[in-house]
């Protein structure tokens, strides 16, 4: 299966972002803030390389335009629109055209998605650890998407050749979420806002 395959193709990538972002053990306005910045330089960039890409995941996968709720939710935090552009984005390479870049739109998608997955883990902290902070639109997830998500990837039935374009893709993009991660823990900031967080195994 897809799923499985980019799993164990992407674990070390993956597990090496998430340590980068690392939410810690108490969270923090400052935590939550950062890691609702890093989703947003995350999702921004490459939402919008997929949906610039006429061929992209059409009639395979609608990924949704979450980086408009993350830049709410952030803006509801009281960040100001010039502190969210200047928030640090992944650098995202637009997919190529034909097969190779469906492979490598799948492959960014994975992240994507996954990261989603995360969010909702995420948020049930912020509930729990945070309950007088705004109430989060971006880490608010369908607890089944992750899962019609794996399906529908699944259901292409990608050659050995697409799937290895995939993996490429998804490390490449787990990397540049690694590199934002670790900026900003270097700064100690997020927009001026000292924080830490955290990503999901799928």
């Amino acid at each position: 299966m897809a799923r499985r395959f980019l799993r164990e193709a992407t674990v070390v990538a993956h597990q090496s972002a998430e340590s980068a972002v690392d939410l810690g053990v108490g969270l923090t306005e400052a935590s939550y803030i950062r890691v609702v910045g890093l989703f947003h330089g995350l999702w921004r960039p490459t939402f919008d390389v997929l949906a610039r890409w006429s061929i992209g995941v059409e009639g395979v996968w609608h990924v949704e335009d979450r980086a408009t709720l993350a830049r709410d939710d952030l803006v509801a935090l009281g960040m100001s629109a010039t502190a969210i552009e200047a928030l640090p984005r992944c650098e995202v390479e637009p997919p190529l055209p034909a097969h190779d870049g469906m492979a490598t739109a799948m492959g960014y998608a994975y992240v994507l998605e996954g990261s989603s997955l995360g969010a909702a883990t995420i948020a049930r902290r912020v509930e729990d650890e945070l309950p007088l902070v705004p109430a989060s639109t971006f880490l608010a997830q369908d607890p089944g998407r992750w899962a019609a998500f794996a399906a529908s990837i699944d259901r292409q039935r990608l050659s050995s050749v697409e799937l290895d374009q995939a993996a490429v893709a998804a490390n490449r993009l787990f990397a540049a979420f690694e590199a934002i991660a670790v900026a900003s823990r270097a700064t100690g900031s997020a927009g001026g806002v000292s924080a830490r967080s955290g990503l999901e195994e799928r």
